[in-house]
């Protein structure tokens, strides 16, 4: 599987997703982004989180992918979280995500599109990858585009606490009370 560690999330569940619609039902195949307005959401449970802190790591957003699966109900595919792989989304919401710890100045907002969408429309040049806060190398394979986009990354990240739930052309966007009904409903 296509997957380079600790950065590139987007292009990593772009590649897992591809399987995931192969091996399954396309309708049951959600990929989501979890971000903010100020790019700045907390997650538990990281690779590159702080071990005494239960791997707690600030991203600037994040991908994962999300399957509904027939016996096992919802399940989360997070390639950077140090829970199982692939997780239950109750127990990724509970340990991961936590909701104790939302705070109310700096919301996380899902944004959470099918995945077959998500394949067919992503683009990223990889442009967001050059400043000098970048430290890894980019990932070995071509860049993803569409026929018509090089680039739409940052359309993907528009969300807007104000306009929850709120349905584009690039998915639903949902406050945290919102995606944990999302996650219970299947």
């Amino acid at each position: 599987m296509h997957s380079v560690r600790f950065i590139c999330s987007e292009e990593n569940v772009w590649h897992l997703s591809k399987q995931l619609i192969s091996a399954f039902p396309a309708s049951n195949c959600r990929v989501c982004f979890l971000t903010n307005c100020k790019r700045k959401v907390s997650l538990w449970h990281q690779r590159t989180g702080d071990p005494n802190f239960e791997g707690f790591v600030v991203w600037d957003y994040h991908v994962f992918a999300m399957l509904h699966h027939d016996q096992q109900g919802q399940l989360i595919f997070d390639l950077d979280t140090t829970l199982q792989f692939p997780c239950s989304a109750k127990e990724y919401v509970e340990k991961a995500i936590r909701p104790d710890c939302e705070c109310h100045n700096n919301r996380r907002l899902f944004r959470v599109v099918d995945a077959k969408l998500y394949v067919e429309k992503f683009a990223s040049d990889r442009s967001h990858m050059i400043s000098p806060e970048t430290f890894a190398h980019p990932p070995p394979w071509p860049i993803i585009v569409t026929h018509n986009c090089q680039n739409n990354l940052s359309k993907w990240l528009e969300v807007a606490v104000d306009r929850c739930p709120h349905t584009d052309s690039y998915g639903c966007v949902f406050d945290l009370e919102q995606f944990e009904k999302l996650c219970n409903s299947c």
